[in-house]
């Protein structure tokens, strides 16, 4: 059967994306480079929870800083703190390949050459699904950009 790699072919990964009224929230995840890792370091607890960073000419409130540095997913307490994390539309959940391999990054496609999908909300295959799609980086860095939607009362 033809195969499809996912692996590595984005620099960043959606994790979520949620819109309630106003605001939308979208979650990103993509890897850590050393530079970013020291703004972070440099940063973190420095000005308080209520304080801004600013990484590639974008602010991010410290709150939106979900979490950044290396990430070993044979390990439990990693896998319990993604868990926990719960980086997923929890409505909605997210579209997920049906034959994934997960280790490889590879997708086993149907008859027609397609892959097929199903509807998932098991936050650890979303997350290893990104994670293959920016190539399994040693150090990662999520985060979430929230924006102001105007919404016109015209008909």
């Amino acid at each position: 059967m033809p195969i499809l790699s996912i692996f590595g072919k984005k620099k960043r990964a959606m994790l979520y994306h949620i819109r309630s009224g106003k605001i939308s929230e979208t979650c990103y995840m993509e890897e850590l480079t050393d530079d970013i890792e020291e703004i972070l370091d440099s940063h973190n607890g420095t000005n308080g929870p209520n304080s801004f960073v600013f990484i590639k000419n974008t602010q991010f409130h410290t709150k939106d800083i979900v979490l950044y540095g290396d990430i070993d997913l044979n390990n439990k307490i990693d896998i319990n703190y993604i868990k926990h994390k719960k980086l997923i539309n929890e409505d909605k959940g997210f579209t997920a390949y049906t034959q994934m391999n997960y280790d490889t990054g590879e997708i086993i496609l149907e008859k027609d050459e397609k892959p097929t999908w199903y509807q998932s909300w098991n936050v650890l295959n979303n997350f290893k699904m990104r994670y293959c799609e920016i190539g399994k980086p040693k150090k990662i860095f999520i985060y979430i950009i929230r924006r102001k939607h105007h919404i016109s009362n015209d008909l």
